[in-house]
């Protein structure tokens, strides 16, 4: 019962091979029952779509869970039978090798462009730690700099605390002024041309 089970599908098939061909060899016809399919095709995406707005996402679940049951059973009979009687219409048409080596293709062009893209990354991310850790390097020495400055009030507390000297507000304030006017005279100073620098008495040179 089986071997004639098998060969009934054997002949099934051949039968639709050839109708195939013949169509294939008679454009008018082929554009025809194209036209038929895809009419076909939209009528049955209109049913299923207003029956699966009237369903509920548990219904959906249960449907695809049954899709994929009979799937595989259906693979695991194509197999049986596949091996049990190997033909020669089992062979991939020239269409699906062609289709299979475009598909490998953009695939390898794929890593190939993935790759790039990770060692572009891995640059970027490396320039990117080298200039955070130059940035971190410069902000401690200008921190540094700013607590070891050399402002007129710091140089008039290092005096003080040297020489170990208590004065009073007032005071500290006269010599904090004259300090810092000495730095603003001697910054000026050092920033002018040597032709203004001679128009000065020399008493104001330091």
């Amino acid at each position: 019962m089986q071997e004639r089970l098998l060969r009934k599908r054997e002949a099934e098939r051949k039968c639709r091979k050839r109708i195939a061909q013949k169509i294939q060899c008679n454009p008018p016809l082929l554009d025809e029952m194209n036209e038929k399919r895809r009419l076909k095709y939209k009528q049955n995406e209109a049913k299923r779509r207003l029956k699966e707005s009237k369903m509920t996402k548990r219904d959906i679940r249960a449907r695809r869970k049954k899709w994929r049951e009979a799937k595989c059973l259906c693979k695991e009979k194509l197999k049986i039978a596949n091996q049990n009687n190997p033909s020669e219409d089992d062979k991939p048409s020239p269409q699906s090798i062609s289709a299979k080596k475009k598909s490998a293709r953009k695939r390898r062009k794929c890593y190939y462009e993935n790759e790039k893209l990770r060692a572009e990354n891995a640059k970027l991310r490396k320039n990117a730690s080298m200039y955070r850790q130059r940035y971190y390097r410069l902000r401690s020495t200008k921190l540094l700099s700013t607590t070891t400055s050399t402002s007129p009030r710091s140089q008039l507390e290092k005096a003080l605390a040297k020489h170990s000297l208590k004065i009073s507000a007032k005071t500290k304030r006269r010599l904090l002024f004259g300090e810092a006017f000495a730095t603003d005279v001697s910054t000026a100073w050092r920033s002018m041309p040597k032709k203004e620098k001679g128009k000065l008495p020399k008493i104001l040179i330091f």
